[in-house]
């Protein structure tokens, strides 16, 4: 007799035995059941890339794939140019051109044609201008025309215009001056200058109405909590709400409700010390206002919206114990927490995290300082998959004939002739 199972929003879970299989009668043989977030996920190693790289970026290309660039390996290679393509068919890298110059801490933005903007950056200890673009189609870089202002650290940010906002950075000095990257002419020029210089750690989000708000980051020698808007109509900056706490090398994540998640960092006064704490700015009330507290303090981590429409927070620094962090968490908008998830397999922080089309999250490389470390922070090729539990919320068969599938970690999913069945499925799910 079959027996009808709905997955409400929720992947439904049954655990209890130790083999590999088990027959499913009825639902009162199996010994406990249990409901899973189903945003809820678990991390699997892939592919590793061709160079250990912390500090590189890591853009999706309208393919599917993913471009790795540039980054830093203290230990061996210093300041790298090269590059590779990570295809999510075979979960694996392979290499493409190589940069023209070799660069840590510079941006990287997808075009409206599908090439990649890289621009500035660091060069072994030292700030550069240059930029080039990847071409997709010949897999190779081509050199463009320079920034106004040598800098690294700074932040792009493509606006609906078509261009790019670069802003602040430095070199030596925290760089007030901001500049706009026209695709058309391939060139930049001088925009309005930030209020604020910000030398190192901010963020700039593109909000729903096509403003880019700054948060955050380093004036050159103190933590800052001042914001700022910019606005493509007016090409000026104009002040707005300050955060609740100084911070630097925070996240700030774009929610479906259009208000951003500002979490973790570096801050602290007299000493530097990891934040746990989170905010949340409302552009209708130019406001940030306090949020649940991340679970561990981090900074260096990175901040993915997942399509169920939680972020994944991964990895970071700890300041405490100058180690790198493997915990993972997500946080729920609707109810403003913080829930640990699915622990990745390395430490990292300074690490990338893409979001792949079929739902999946590419986490790439950064630093992997273990505990009681000393001597050249290690950095690591490995790479690993976040992969969601969510099931669609719709009803699906499961027949006597469906059976157990042991999954990583000891869980156990309904899997089988007819089981789970459903007219579509969530893009991010793992397969039977």
């Amino acid at each position: 007799m079959n027996r009808r199972i709905l997955c409400a929003g929720a992947l439904v879970v049954i655990t209890g035995y130790n083999s590999l299989t088990l027959p499913v009668a009825t639902r009162d043989a199996v010994p406990s059941i249990q409901a899973l977030d189903p945003c809820s996920g678990i991390f699997t190693p892939t592919g590793s890339m061709g160079a250990a790289r912390a500090s590189h970026t890591a853009t999706l290309l309208p393919d599917g794939t993913v471009l790795i660039a540039g980054g830093i390996d203290p230990v061996s290679s210093g300041s790298l140019s090269s590059a590779e393509l990570y295809d999510p068919s075979t979960d694996s890298f392979t290499p493409t051109g190589s940069l023209n110059h070799a660069r840590y801490y510079h941006t990287a933005t997808l075009m409206p044609d599908g090439t990649v903007l890289i621009a500035g950056g660091t060069y072994d200890g030292n700030a550069i201008s240059s930029a080039e673009l990847y071409d997709p189609t010949s897999g190779s870089f081509t050199p463009i025309g320079d920034l106004k202002i040598t800098r690294g650290l700074h932040t792009a940010t493509q606006l609906r215009t078509g261009k790019t906002l670069v802003a602040g950075g430095m070199d030596g000095v925290a760089i007030p001056a901001a500049e706009l990257y026209d695709p058309a002419l391939q060139a930049f020029c001088l925009a309005d200058a930030l209020n604020d210089p910000r030398a190192w750690g901010h963020s700039a989000t593109l909000l729903p109405n096509g403003e880019v708000l700054v948060v955050g980051g380093v004036d050159g020698g103190w933590f800052m909590s001042r914001s700022e808007l910019y606005s493509p109509t007016s090409e000026t900056f104009r002040t707005t709400g300050s955060l609740a706490a100084i911070r630097a090398q925070h996240t700030a994540t774009l929610l479906p409700s259009g208000a951003v998640l500002v979490a973790g960092g570096i801050g602290g006064f007299p000493d530097d010390v990891s934040l746990s704490s989170a905010e949340v700015y409302d552009p209708a009330a130019g406001a940030f206002t306090p949020t649940s507290a991340l679970h561990v303090a981090r900074y260096g981590h990175t901040a993915t919206l997942l399509p169920c429409g939680t972020v994944l927070v991964t990895g970071g620094h700890d300041q405490d114990t100058f180690t790198s962090v493997a915990s993972a968490e997500l946080y729920d908008p609707s109810d403003g927490m913080f829930t640990t998830t699915g622990t990745m397999h390395s430490l990292r922080h300074y690490h990338t995290a893409t979001l792949l089309q079929d739902g999946r999250v590419l986490i790439a490389g950064g630093y992997a300082i273990p505990p009681h470390h000393s001597g050249s922070a290690p950095v690591t090729a490995t790479a690993e998959l976040y992969t969601s539990l969510q099931y669609p919320s719709e009803e699906a068969f499961v027949p006597e004939a469906a059976s157990l599938l042991l999954l990583s970690g000891g869980l156990a999913a309904l899997a089988g002739y007819g089981a789970l069945r459903s007219t579509r499925r969530h893009p991010g799910s793992p397969r039977a």
